[in-house]
């Protein structure tokens, strides 16, 4: 709404207005221009101190101011529950999924017992929102800056050799490469000339080429090193559990030739000592040479330390489910005996009848496939050797090789010659041609 002053309608006053609004717009400049330079010093000696990149700082900073006078948002139970589950399971050294079926039963029984427990809720709530906010004013560092800490290291390297060389008359060299895969930072070699030269005449390797396996072998966790290590762990743990087990099961037993047996243990164990095992934290009782994983090793090691897993006498209520169970493997392993025997017994059938020669009026019999046939055949050819001027031969265009079928005449035995029979010596046929 313009201003009905009479004071300043006139253009006096206005220039004078003017005139000393310029005044305030400058002095804001020159304050700003100083607070700008404080910030900016500010902020160099933080990136000095802690070597965090400036444009972080500065991005950092600028979301603090944008969510200052904000609303807090509002928490989400079902959030804070899955939360605090994930959080018991880590201090446990547990597994954990959130598509796992026991987690949605887990979280639904922690909102059951905040509806009861307000001052439980309001505990987590507020840890939940102290979480949130670290994660959103955390100082994140990205991999442009690993990067360019590691070329500044790098140069930083060179140039200090180079001194040292210029200085002391000295040599030195070294390698310069990223400690995670996120980092895109090459791999860089620093040093003289000559280091370089004793690379490449001596080692018989290009330092860059040397750096990348020395990258390699870093990245990797030290490739062999770190496998050989936890699969070191892993025989050792395997070796612990079987050898404890098998002791403790000597002592309750009181035998001492006793072995431990993991796939019979209820028939090996159970059903001849009365003797059962309590406590083993996997869902299933197996072989540690069959569990690949570390957790689950160290967690059975822990059990049988911490006594949580132990051998006991069963209960007779125990005795007689133990039992029943038995009865139900019996028949289950005389069923599978059974349907074995009969699949057995069906297999032998049908071989046998495959095995029976089979006569088709359309094709000649393989009568090679049969002693009576071979006696037949070998007959034969006694015959036609006796009697060659008895054998009629028909030829055929493909020529005299291609025999007809053609009866013998006034033999011992008559004998129908076939395509394909043995027994007639090409000489004869060509006679008779």
């Amino acid at each position: 709404m313009p201003s009905t002053d009479p004071s300043k309608l006139s253009w006096k006053h206005r220039k004078a207005i003017g005139a000393a609004n310029q005044e305030k717009r400058a002095l804001a400049e020159q304050l700003l221009d100083e607070a700008e330079t404080a910030l900016n010093e500010a902020l160099q000696d933080i990136h000095d101190q802690t070597g965090v990149a400036l444009r972080v700082l500065i991005a950092n900073m600028r979301t603090r101011r944008a969510r200052h006078g904000k609303p807090v948002r509002q928490v989400n139970a079902a959030n804070v529950a899955r939360s605090w589950v994930a959080a018991q399971a880590r201090e446990r050294n547990e597994k954990f999924s959130i598509v796992d079926a026991s987690v949605h039963q887990r979280t639904a029984a922690v909102l059951a017992e905040w509806e009861n427990n307000a001052e439980a809720w309001q505990l987590a709530e507020a840890r939940h929102i102290e979480q949130r906010e670290k994660k959103r004013v955390a100082l994140r560092i990205d991999y442009k800056q690993r990067e360019s800490d590691t070329i500044r290291t790098a140069d930083s390297f060179q140039e200090q050799a180079a001194a040292f060389s210029s200085r002391t008359g000295g040599h030195a060299c070294g390698f310069i490469v990223r400690g995670d895969i996120k980092d895109t930072a090459k791999p860089t070699f620093y040093g003289d000339e000559l280091s370089r030269r004793y690379f490449v005449e001596v080692l018989k390797t290009d330092p860059v080429t040397f750096a990348q396996n020395f990258e390699a072998f870093c990245t990797s966790g030290g490739a062999r090193g770190l496998a050989e290590s936890t699969a070191k762990r892993m025989c050792a743990l395997k070796s612990y559990i079987r050898f404890t087990l098998s002791e403790r099961l000597q002592l309750i037993t009181n035998d001492p030739a006793r072995t431990m047996s993991y796939k019979q243990f209820g028939r090996d164990i159970e059903d001849r000592y009365r003797i059962t095992l309590q406590g083993w934290p996997l869902p299933s009782l197996k072989n540690p040479s069959e569990v690949s994983n570390i957790a689950e090793l160290d967690k059975i090691r822990a059990a049988l330390d911490d006594g949580a897993c132990f051998f006991r006498q069963m209960t007779t209520i125990e005795i007689q489910q133990r039992a029943v169970v038995r009865e139900q493997e019996l028949t289950l392993a005389k069923e599978k005996r059974t349907a074995a025997a009969e699949q057995r017994e069906a297999s032998k059938a049908i071989s046998a009848k495959r095995s029976l020669p089979v006569h088709n009026e359309d094709r000649p019999l393989n009568m090679a496939s049969t002693s009576h046939a071979r006696k037949r055949l070998k007959l034969a050819d006694t015959a036609a050797a006796r009697n060659v001027d008895h054998l009629p031969a028909v030829l055929t265009p493909a020529g005299p090789a291609m025999l007809q079928r053609a009866p013998l005449v006034d033999l011992t035995n008559t004998v129908t010659f076939t395509p394909g029979m043995v027994g007639f010596p090409l000489e004869l046929i060509n006679a008779q041609i």
